[in-house]
């Protein structure tokens, strides 16, 4: 089992959680990550973040494999379509 963590920087919370299969797609968004800036982070509250990525680790808990991806982020003002 894989999981995909995107986290705080500043407070360590885990804003977003996915369960994968296989690696290649928490290996593929990595790389995009990396390359990219501002993001649009939602978190399992339906909060919107906009973040910027800071770095990643992956952790090793018996068959799990834990991607943490950790951004800085603040609450993303949005505009509405009128």
């Amino acid at each position: 089992m894989y999981i995909l963590q995107i986290c705080n920087t500043f407070s360590q919370e885990i804003l977003h959680q996915q369960v994968y299969e296989h690696p290649y797609t928490i290996e593929g968004l990595l790389e995009t990550v990396i390359d990219w800036q501002d993001w649009y982070i939602y978190d399992d509250k339906k909060r919107t973040y906009k973040g910027d990525y800071v770095r990643h680790s992956v952790v090793k808990q018996g068959d799990k494999t834990i991607y943490k991806l950790y951004f800085n982020v603040k609450p993303a003002k949005l505009k509405e379509n009128a």
